[in-house]
């Protein structure tokens, strides 16, 4: 019978710890395609608008800016 039990409970562990591996690796993967996502959009707005992020306008970039 505590065979049986360890066996069991053996089992609940090694099935916690994958769902929670997977669970880690999804939001991982959820926290870099967001990012990803966001950094895009950020850009695409930027050229949208066209504000420089330098302050200045139309010019080649240098140290001065």
């Amino acid at each position: 019978m505590q065979e049986l039990v360890r066996e069991y409970l053996g089992e609940l562990r090694s099935k916690r710890r994958k769902r929670r591996r997977i669970s880690v690796a999804v939001t991982l993967l959820v926290v870099m395609v967001a990012g990803g996502v966001i950094g895009a959009l950020v850009q695409y707005g930027v050229a949208m608008t066209g504000d420089a992020k330098c302050g200045i306008e139309e010019h080649t970039h240098s140290d001065e800016c």
